[in-house]
């Protein structure tokens, strides 16, 4: 993702783009069973760099994107799958900047929403800035911070609710404006 970054930086100084496919993970041994000699669970990674807005003729230099974009995504993101309650809890990862990153969770089932018990949550992936010392590895990024979250797709998928309540399509539409 990070050299994806490193490209689209020389056509633009706004970046937000998503990836979703499978991630190598090698195992520490062979499986002989399966004959797999890695794990391919599937990820969605979300990346934002650069200005909040695009540029405008009446508008100020827009602020640069911060970690609080990124999660306002994720958050969106995951009330459009309605999840009502999603946490997002401080962490320290070597991959990303300390004090800009968190592990998301939310819960595994409708039913356990309550504040304080968080035995029933599912852990979905982690939100943050990326190191310094990873920013090093790369040579054309953008001087902007860079924004990315891991999303394990099998975990979301798990964790989505069984069914949601819709409300019908009402038979007559509401009049917005009168013409006569």
């Amino acid at each position: 993702v990070m050299e994806c970054v490193e490209h689209n930086a020389r056509v633009g100084e706004r970046i937000a783009f998503f990836e979703l496919g499978p991630v190598f993970i090698p195992l520490e041994k062979y499986d002989p069973i399966s004959g797999a000699i890695c794990k391919e669970p599937k990820q969605l990674a979300i990346v934002l760099s650069g200005a909040r807005t695009y540029p405008n003729w009446d508008a100020q230099k827009s602020p640069l994107m911060d970690f609080y974009d990124l999660k306002g995504v994720i958050f969106d993101l995951l009330e459009a799958l309605h999840f009502t309650a999603s946490r997002f809890v401080p962490f320290e990862h070597p991959t990303f900047h300390s004090g800009k990153c968190a592990k998301i969770f939310v819960p595994s089932s409708p039913s356990s929403k309550t504040e304080n018990d968080h035995s029933a949550e599912i852990y979905l992936g982690m939100l943050g800035e990326p190191h310094p010392l990873v920013r090093e590895n790369y040579e054309e990024l953008p001087s902007a911070p860079i924004l990315a979250a891991l999303l394990d797709m099998e975990a979301l998928h798990s964790a989505l609710p069984s069914h949601i309540t819709v409300q019908p399509v009402p038979i007559f539409p509401p009049v917005l404006e009168d013409l006569a």
